[in-house]
């Protein structure tokens, strides 16, 4: 098994780059029951492991994407797992997260067209509802 830093929010994938192994394929409803019961934690492992070890995340085609020269260091996915945890995690206000929103990687990019929904979503009422309304 690869693996970096036992309990961070990274994994290191067997090609030699890191994933957000925490906030991949992130749900609003795993994100809200993060956000209740681990909020405070994950917070602090934004602010260690993306605010100030990665401050370029959210730059498609950044500095980070460069490091390794033919193999990128970022995939795409990763500003997007930040981006959704910070919007569902965190409940960051549309305010903040829209600065994190740049350019597309390509044409039809879906990672940058979540990342407004998750904006305009961030800007209103947030209304949880049971599924079964017994």
């Amino acid at each position: 098994m690869y693996g970096c830093t036992v309990r961070t929010v990274r994994f290191c994938t067997p090609v030699l780059r890191s994933i957000f192994a925490r906030w991949r394929h992130l749900t609003p409803e795993v994100g809200r029951i993060l956000a209740h019961y681990a909020g405070r934690t994950h917070r602090h492992l934004m602010d260690t492991y993306v605010d100030y070890h990665r401050p370029t995340w959210y730059l498609a085609w950044g500095v980070e994407s460069l490091w390794r020269n033919e193999s990128p260091f970022a995939f795409p996915t990763m500003s997007a797992e930040i981006f959704t945890a910070r919007a569902w995690v965190l409940d960051e206000p549309a305010d903040g997260l829209v600065a994190f929103v740049d350019i597309p990687w390509c044409h039809a990019d879906l990672f940058y067209i979540q990342k407004l929904a998750l904006c305009i979503e961030a800007g209103g009422p947030t209304r949880w509802e049971p599924a079964d309304p017994r």
